[in-house]
């Protein structure tokens, strides 16, 4: 079996074990089912788990050890199931970490702005220009172009991932905290939870295209998604889950239309 394959058919649970003060990740085979070994990590807790199945490694980010606040990610060889490396790096527990398989850049976000670690050297090879305020990110490999959203100061930063470089900081609406990257129509959705809207951005040069507005439910305040935006390239829509209403809006990626409001169905499948 290649270690793509053998990447590809591991299934990842990460556990904080507070008694001894370490974390440590179940590594499950999907084929067989059962535990196949336990790994014990350099993070405590364990906080967010990326997969480089070409480079053979799965990337897990945490405090330190102890609860110190000193930030770490634990490598993980994918084929051994064994921890090879730890690296340390600013990464916060709240922005998922971003990888670019083609250049094995792993992309981390935290207090002091952001990094680039290659999975390759397992070492850290760049810093991101992007202040301590991220709050979510979103890559479009196709135009090199990296957008982060920052809560704080109500913008968008558009970065140059060959160069890290700040090519622009775009302002939004308020308080954009979930960003997605549509690579097909190269548009970006940026939800901005304090006035409900959805920012649409042009990827290639990052400006604002639209501003959609998002329905509120009757009695139930301000749409809330908690990472509920999804981007369907294959039918060029957009879907925002508001976990406060129970709704799904739907959009064209295209234009940021809105094209359909509901919510789902309780039916299960091959029920009617």
């Amino acid at each position: 079996m290649t270690s793509d394959k053998r990447a590809a058919s591991w299934i990842i649970a990460l556990l904080s074990l507070m008694v001894i003060g370490a974390g440590a990740a179940l590594a499950v085979h999907t084929d067989t089912g059962p535990v196949e070994r336990t790994v014990a990590l350099s993070s405590m807790p364990p906080w967010q788990a990326t997969l480089d199945e070409r480079a053979g490694r799965l990337f897990i980010t945490g405090f330190g050890v102890g609860g110190n606040g000193g930030r770490t990610v634990s490598v993980v060889d994918t084929t051994t199931g064994r921890l090879i490396a730890t690296a340390a790096a600013d990464s916060s527990p709240e922005v998922q970490p971003l990888l670019d398989a083609r250049t094995h850049h792993l992309f981390l976000f935290g207090d002091n702005g952001g990094a680039v670690l290659d999975t390759t050297s397992e070492r850290v090879a760049a810093t991101v220009p992007v202040g301590a305020n991220a709050d979510a990110a979103a890559l479009d490999a196709t135009d090199n172009h990296l957008f982060v959203a920052d809560r704080v100061n109500d913008r968008v930063s558009m970065i140059d991932t060959r160069s890290m470089t700040l090519l622009k900081t775009t302002p939004v609406g308020h308080a954009p905290e979930v960003v997605a990257v549509d690579e097909t129509t190269h548009r970006v959705f940026a939800f901005n939870a304090l006035d409900a809207t959805i920012s649409v951005l042009a990827a290639r040069d990052g400006r604002v295209l639209h501003t959609t507005r998002i329905a509120r439910v009757a009695g139930g305040g301000a749409p809330t998604i908690s990472g509920g935006l999804t981007v369907d390239e294959a039918t060029a829509r957009v879907f925002i889950v508001d976990s406060n209403g129970g709704v799904v809006t739907t959009l064209d990626a295209a234009n940021g239309a809105v094209v359909g409001t509901g919510r789902p169905s309780a039916r299960r499948a091959g029920h009617r």
